[in-house]
């Protein structure tokens, strides 16, 4: 007997757009195995920017990083708002 009966998930498109609108980046955790990339990339991009803040001049990469921030937050909006819902009922399968 197969004993796969129907494992579908309890994720769903409201949750994530709902927790990409008050998370930002961290939004894609929800589904972290199909979005980890992206997650990597969204969390080192703005820290990679404010580095040079160190040694520089402060103002120009505050509000860099503050851009970068927004950008990220967009991204992931967007991203999580534009998958079919059937992305997260039957996220991890597909």
């Amino acid at each position: 007997m197969n004993d796969k009966v129907n494992q579908s998930s309890n994720k769903t498109k409201m949750s994530a757009v709902l927790l990409a609108i008050f998370l930002g980046i961290f939004a894609w955790l929800y589904t972290i195995k199909k979005s980890a990339a992206k997650f990597i990339i969204g969390f080192f991009v703005p820290i990679a920017i404010l580095a040079p803040y160190i040694y520089m001049e402060w103002i120009f990469f505050l509000f860099l990083f503050f851009i970068a921030c927004f950008a990220m937050w967009l991204w992931a909006l967007i991203d999580i708002a534009i998958k079919p819902e059937s992305f997260y009922t039957n996220y991890p399968e597909e």
